[in-house]
């Protein structure tokens, strides 16, 4: 009984392996789908026709030659692009959903402008970008970028990540009005933001600290003529905050 039995298992192991070569034969000579239309979803940061024409999708003729690993392959090359989810929809359609990259900001530097992901990755801005409503971080120092480095850890430009998570946390709606972090040459911060057209000032080291300070000051501005009158916010004296006023142009301060 037990020869009966290994016999039997190994005849079993012999069709299994039998099975998955006709399997893997099969597979790899399957005939390729003929492709005649390819329809793309996603698209938020660039015109669709202009990812067609990163994928050399703009001559339909090519149509016939291409695979869906090949759709997929050029298309996750963009560098806005995380990922391509490429389906067969039957009768020679192709429909391809698109996951761009999440943007967190714009990296303004010496004379080049970069975007910042969620992931930290420095990304070219291309001609015919929307919708790019991001805070700007600018600096005016000789810093060297490279285009797809990965900034993450970055010492110059850690402070200005931790202020912008610090708003978003502390206030989204603040958040939303956030239009520039500048950075000094001094390690400290000027803060602009749609509403306002003074700098609020804030001290490298003590970001959350400075924001959540700014955000209580903003409520209670919030609808005052006094807010037509500041010139600056300064926030870096611990305690204080310092107000520059264009009527008397002195520093007024309020702890």
């Amino acid at each position: 009984m037990r020869k009966a039995g290994k016999i039997a298992s190994v005849l079993f192991l012999i069709v299994m392996v039998g099975v998955i070569f006709y399997l893997a034969f099969d597979v790899g000579n399957e005939k390729p789908y003929e492709i005649t239309l390819v329809e793309l979803n996603g698209c938020n940061y660039l015109p669709t026709e202009n990812y067609f024409k990163y994928a050399e999708l703009d001559r339909k003729e090519i149509y016939p030659e291409l695979t869906l690993p090949v759709l997929k392959s050029r298309f996750e090359k963009h560098p806005y692009v995380k990922r391509a989810d490429v389906i067969y929809k039957g009768n020679g359609k192709v429909e391809i959903d698109l996951t761009e990259k999440s943007f967190k900001a714009q990296l303004f530097t010496n004379d080049k402008k970069y975007i910042v992901t969620e992931d930290f990755e420095l990304l070219p801005i291309l001609k015919y970008t929307q919708r790019l409503v991001l805070p700007i971080i600018s600096t005016g120092r000789n810093s060297r970028y490279s285009m797809f480095q990965y900034v993450k850890k970055n010492k110059e430009l850690v402070p200005a990540f931790e202020t912008l998570d610090a708003i978003k946390i502390i206030n989204p709606q603040l958040y939303d009005n956030l239009s520039e972090i500048v950075l000094k040459d001094s390690g400290d911060m000027d803060l602009y933001f749609a509403f306002a057209d003074y700098p609020v000032r804030i001290e490298r080291g003590k970001e959350v600290e400075n924001v959540y300070y700014y955000n209580k000051l903003w409520e209670y501005l919030a609808g005052s003529k006094l807010n037509n009158n500041i010139k600056y916010i300064d926030l870096r004296y611990s305690g204080k905050i310092f107000l520059g006023l264009d009527d008397s142009n002195v520093e007024g301060n309020k702890s």
